[in-house]
């Protein structure tokens, strides 16, 4: 998740671009504290963030291939309101390289 994202939804929300309603499937509920999960719109692991950094950073990283978690961030809800992420995973970590370089 992108905060450009992040903000971008928050202000949605709190504009009435994305407007309250009675189903939370079709907007945050009015009166209701929704719960909302966002996330961009790539699938990414942890091994995604991790690796870009240790790359830029010239490390070599040490990688455990034990079982792990391997669910997912839904953002199904913010989907269904009309909401898509702009920044793609590819954009957000090229970014997140070009941060570290400087």
């Amino acid at each position: 998740m992108h905060a450009d994202d992040l903000a971008a939804i928050i202000a949605d929300v709190a504009t009435g671009a994305i407007p309250v309603r009675d189903d939370v499937s079709a907007g945050p509920v009015i009166g209701g504290c929704t719960p909302v999960n966002v996330a961009s719109g790539d699938a990414a692991t942890q091994r995604d963030y991790l690796g870009a950094i240790t790359d830029t950073l010239g490390l070599e990283p040490t990688w455990d291939d034990k079982p792990a978690w391997t669910g997912q961030i839904r953002a199904d809800r913010a989907r269904g309101w009309g909401w898509t992420p702009q920044v793609s995973l590819d954009d957000a970590l090229a970014e997140l390289r070009a941060g570290l370089r400087s």
